[in-house]
C-alpha cells in the first residue's frame, strides 16, 4: 500500500510513498493469510501449488525446520523450480520436518507439506544385542539408507567414519530389513538418512545402554566384602590356567558382504549363549574401534596371542561365497602352511552347507577337524569344551532355551540369505574354485 502527494494546482509534481515496503511485520501476517497452498507432494519430489490474491512472484526454498522455536535453516542449492504457481523440488526424502520456505522481499513464510498425518514411506528403530547395534528398517519404496556415528563436537551433522549402507530392492511393498553395526562407545549416538537422494532428514537415534549397568549396581548394595570376593574370583580364574578357566574362542572369517557379515556376526552371539559359563568369543565384527586403531593385522596376532595365553581355540569359519588372499584348492600351500603354524595347537574348521561343500575346502586344510553347519552345531560345541553343567542348567531354564532357539532361527534366515545374496552378485552358483 503506497500513498501519493501533490498540491491543487495543475501539472503539480506527486511525490509517492509506501510507508510498509521496508517494514514487513506490519502487512506480513495478512499477506500470507491471504495465500492459499496446496501441497502436492508424493515419492521423492516436493510440489506445493500457491494461489495469490495479488499477481506477485514469490521466492522459495527448502529448510530443514529443527526446532519449532528457531528459525528454519535454509539449505545450500536447493531452489524450488517455480511454474504457473506451483513450486517443485526434486529429489528430496519427505519428512515433516523438511519445509518450504516462501519469500517476498522481506518477508517469508514457512510451509510444512507434510504435517497432515500422512504416512512416512520409511521408518526405523533400533535394538542392542552384545557388542553390535541393530537398526531395524520398514520401507515401502526403493531406497538406499545409509547410517553412521555422530561427532557432536563438530556438529550437529558430524559423521565419524565408516558409513554402513544398505538398500531396499523389493519395490512398493513393505519391506523390513536389518542393518547391523559394531558399537563405537557407551553414550554415543548414530545418525540415519536415506542416501539416494539429495536432500534427506537425518535421524538421531542414541542407543539406551542404561539398563547394562543394572547388574553392577545390585553388586554395590551387596557390600564391598562380596564385591572384593567375585573381583578376586575373577582375577584368579583370569591368571590362573586351568580346566575350569573360561577359554577363549577366536572366530576368523573372510566376509565381504554385508549378508556374510551379519551371518557371521549372528553365529558368535550363538557360540556364547551356547556355550556360557562366561566364555569370550573374539571376532573383529564387535571390536572394529580397535581393529581401526592399530591395524588389522596387529590386532590379529595380539588375539591369537591372548588365545595361546589362555589355552584357548581358534575356529576357521570356511567361506566359498567370498574371497581369500591365499587362494583355493592346492594353489598356495605354503600360505596354508603358514596359516597352520600361526594358529595354536587347537585349530578347528567350520563352514556353512548353504554356502560351501566340503569338497571346496583346500586340501592342507582337511586334516583338521571339519564341523557342517548348522546340522554339527552339537559335536562343535563339545569340541569347544561347553560344559555339561552348563548345558544343563541352560535347558532347564525357559528363558535360555528360547533365546538359543530364537538365535538358531536367526542364523539359518541369514544364512540363506547370504546364499541368494551371493548368487544374485555373481550370478553363477559357488564352485570348488571360489573361496
Amino acid at each position: 500500500m503506497c500513498i501519493e502527494a501533490s498540491y491543487l494546482q495543475e501539472d503539480t509534481v506527486r511525490r509517492k510513498k509506501c510507508p510498509f515496503q521496508s517494514w514487513p511485520e506490519a502487512y506480513g501476517s495478512d499477506f500470507w493469510k491471504s495465500v492459499h497452498f496446496t501441497d502436492y507432494s508424493l515419492h521423492n519430489q516436493m510440489v506445493m501449488a500457491l494461489t495469490l490474491r495479488c499477481p506477485l512472484k514469490l521466492e522459495a526454498s527448502l529448510c530443514q525446520q529443527r526446532d519449532p522455536l528457531l528459525p528454519c535453516e535454509t539449505l545450500p542449492n536447493a531452489t524450488a523450480q517455480e511454474s504457473e504457481g506451483w513450486y517443485v523440488l526434486e529429489n528430496v526424502d519427505l519428512h515433516p520436518q523438511l519445509c518450504f520456505k516462501f519469500s517476498f522481499e522481506n518477508s517469508s513464510h514457512i510451509e510444512c507439506p507434510h504435517q497432515s498425518g500422512s504416512l512416512p514411506s520409511w521408518s526405523v528403530s533400533m535394538d542392542t544385542q552384545g557388542q553390535q547395534l541393530t537398526l531395524r528398517f520398514s520401507s515401502t519404496t526403493y531406497a538406499t539408507f545409509s547410517a553412521a556415528w555422530s561427532n557432536p563436537d563438530l556438529g550437529l551433522d558430524a559423521l565419524v567414519p565408516p558409513v554402513y549402507s544398505i538398500s531396499q530392492t523389493q519395490g512398493s511393498v513393505p519391506v523390513t530389513f536389518d542393518l547391523i553395526i559394531p558399537f563405537l562407545r557407551p553414550g554415543s549416538c548414530i545418525l540415519v538418512w536415506r542416501s539416494d537422494v539429495q536432500f534427506a532428514w537425518k535421524h538421531l537415534l542414541c542407543p539406551d545402554v542404561s539398563h547394562r549397568h543394572l547388574g553392577l549396581l545390585i553388586l554395590a548394595l551387596l557390600g564391598l566384602t562380596t564385591l572384593l570376593g567375585v573381583v578376586l574370583v575373577l582375577l584368579c580364574r583370569r591368571l590362573l590356567p586351568g580346566p575350569g578357566q573360561a577359554r577363549p574362542i577366536l572366530l576368523l572369517h573372510a566376509a565381504d558382504s554385508e549378508a556374510q557379515r551379519r551371518l557371521v556376526g549372528a553365529l558368535a552371539e550363538l557360540l556364547r549363549t551356547a556355550l556360557g559359563g562366561g566364555r569370550d568369543v573374539i571376532v573383529d565384527l564387535w571390536e572394529g574401534t580397535r581393529v581401526a586403531r592399530i591395524g588389522p593385522l596387529p590386532w590379529l596376532w595380539a588375539a591369537r596371542e591372548r588365545v595361546v595365553r589362555e589355552q584357548g581355540t581358534v575356529l576357521l569359519l570356511w567361506n566359498c561365497a567370498g574371497p581369500s588372499p591365499a587362494g583355493s584348492g592346492d594353489q598356495h600351500p605354503a600360505s596354508f602352511r603358514t596359516l597352520l603354524c600361526a594358529a595354536p595347537c587347537r585349530l578347528l574348521l567350520a563352514y556353512f552347507s548353504h554356502l560351501c561343500a566340503k569338497g571346496d575346502i583346500p586340501q592342507p586344510l582337511r586334516a583338521l577337524p571339519c564341523y557342517r553347519l548348522l546340522r554339527d552345531l552339537p559335536r562343535l560345541l563339545r569340541a569347544l569344551d561347553a560344559r555339561p553343567a552348563t548345558l544343563a542348567t541352560s535347558r532347564s531354564h525357559i528363558g535360555a532355551k528360547q533365546c538359543l532357539q530364537s538365535r538358531l532361527e536367526l542364523c539359518h534366515r541369514l544364512e540363506l540369505a547370504a546364499k541368494v545374496d551371493y548368487h544374485t552378485s555373481t550370478g553363477h552358483p559357488c564352485g570348488p574354485s571360489c573361496l
